[in-house]
């Protein structure tokens, strides 16, 4: 079982009373699907429908992470405010927060869970969910960046290298941002949104 930190993701928060009802609007999947056990994957559409983020949302107490690319967080943070209008929400970046990828044989069960898409679990003061797009990926899991290393080293984790992770999901053949996938250049069901669970 190994694990990297995934610098080139970052997290912003979502946080306020209409925090579902004003995100449920602007993305491709149900939020309804989202809970502090359960975290899902899906798109951020230009007003024509096409791509221009992939998210991973997960449920902390009255807050909403969404895990996105690190160099296009700030924009998309002041993308999601234009929409906000009156409802009653914050949006913020969350550079405490930092982005690891877990996977190996049995990772799940080092988190004490089950190898179901998307099921998701504390820990660390932070989310361990296993990849709401396909199990065979492993965890996506969020941890202050403070002690992030320790707390997986204690789950019996190997530090490993970003490229090896790369490897892991190029050959599940599962994108990563624009890395991947052409801002405002695609549908999301030409990117196989639907056929990971992002629809």
């Amino acid at each position: 079982m190994e694990f990297t930190r995934l610098g080139n993701r970052a997290v912003a928060v979502v946080e306020g009373e209409d925090r579902i009802a004003f995100l449920q609007g602007l993305i491709s999947n149900d939020l309804a699907i989202a809970a502090p056990n359960r975290s899902l994957w899906t798109g951020f559409l230009s007003p024509q429908g096409k791509f221009q983020y992939d998210l991973f949302i997960t449920v902390h107490g009255e807050q909403l992470w969404l895990e996105t690319e690190a160099d296009r967080l700030d924009a998309f943070v002041k993308r999601l405010s234009l929409f906000k209008l009156r409802s009653k929400v914050t949006i913020r970046t969350a550079p405490e927060l930092s982005v690891w990828a877990v996977w190996g044989p049995d990772a799940e069960l080092a988190f004490g869970l089950t190898l179901d898409a998307g099921n998701a679990v504390e820990v660390g003061g932070g989310i361990a969910a296993v990849d709401p797009r396909l199990a065979a990926a492993g965890l996506r899991v969020v941890l202050p960046a403070q002690g992030a290393e320790a707390v997986l080293k204690a789950k019996g984790l190997t530090d490993a290298r970003f490229d090896a992770w790369d490897r892991h999901r190029l050959s599940l053949g599962l994108p990563d941002g624009s890395r991947d996938m052409e801002v405002d250049g695609n549908l999301l069901l030409e990117l196989g949104f639907e056929e990971l669970g992002g629809v």
